[in-house]
């Protein structure tokens, strides 16, 4: 491994491991002032998740391995999500296409999902069934919107994102329907708003906190980490897609762009669930709908190319 790919790995482990308690707290400090409260400091999720590390665990007796183990599982496929794909600006440690990033998430969804329905509670398992469900639009969403800049790009390789693209034809249509798409992805997959309510304590309306219920001490940590590291995966995802089209000429500058838009991108988020409200269950499929419609008609358009 040459000097290069040691330096992008080191500091793609380094931000794996700090931005998702930097945005986190960002987005719930952002969220509080906009609606007048004082709100948690921006460090407060780093304290949570040592806490929650030197907590003892409890568990029931009618747990299994297979929730014993999921936070593992689950950890291990966003880990390897962080490493496959270039979100912090820089190429990615690993090489890998669109399907395998799709797989890894679509792996730890199961582990999670999994994990909830061995509890034999029915918030576990009305929390996993609402979470597949929503994986039926989510899924071929994202894949289609990354197929799209996968035409645009020239390449299937996640890698490809932070690279000259080869296609400019319809170029002004494809990435803001991709852009547009994924976000709808990353609310339903984050768990906000119109999706879900981050911040709701109604048991009735979670999808994927009913799937955490059972959790506690060390492996909440992980699977709280895991949220995060998600929402800094998808964040820095879609930053790529915006300034793909912007001259870079350092991979510095890429970064400090990249990081940039990743905290904007975030206060977009506090606005958003600050001034919208969590749709009826029933109404989000037609939301998805909007998102798969994006991302299909941004594929259209990158294949014919305008």
């Amino acid at each position: 491994m040459s000097r290069i790919s040691l330096v992008g790995l080191a500091v793609t482990v380094l931000e794996s491991i700090i931005m998702p308690f930097l945005l986190v707290g960002i987005l719930r400090s952002c969220r509080s002032r906009l609606q007048k409260r004082r709100g948690p400091r921006v460090v407060q999720p780093l304290y949570d998740f040592l806490r929650l590390a030197r907590k003892q665990t409890v568990l029931s007796d009618e747990t299994g391995p297979i929730f014993k183990n999921a936070p593992v599982v689950s950890l291990t496929a966003y880990g390897l999500v962080a490493l496959v794909v270039p979100w912090a600006g820089l190429p990615a440690p690993i090489s890998a296409d669109l399907i395998l990033f799709v797989f890894l998430l679509a792996a730890a969804r199961m582990a999670t999902g999994l994990a909830a329905m061995d509890t034999s509670t029915a918030f576990g398992g009305m929390g996993a069934s609402r979470e597949s469900a929503l994986s039926i639009f989510v899924e071929p969403t994202l894949v289609l919107a990354l197929s799209a800049v996968a035409i645009y790009q020239g390449s299937p390789w996640l890698n490809a994102l932070i690279a000259t693209p080869v296609s400019t034809g319809g170029s002004a249509y494809v990435l803001p329907l991709a852009v547009a798409a994924i976000w709808i992805c990353a609310a339903a997959e984050t768990a906000r708003m119109p999706i879900e309510d981050p911040v709701t304590h109604l048991e009735l309306t979670m999808i994927h906190e009913a799937q955490l219920l059972e959790y506690s001490g060390p492996r909440l940590a992980l699977m709280e980490y895991q949220a995060g590291l998600k929402l800094t995966v998808y964040y820095g995802l879609i930053a790529q897609m915006l300034i793909n089209e912007i001259v870079i000429k350092t991979p510095i500058t890429r970064w400090a762009a990249t990081t940039t838009i990743m905290f904007c991108l975030v206060v977009l988020a506090a606005i958003i669930d600050t001034v919208l409200v969590r749709l009826h269950w029933r109404k989000l499929p037609d939301l998805l709908a909007f998102g798969l419609a994006f991302s299909l008609v941004a594929c259209l358009l990158a294949a014919l190319k305008g």
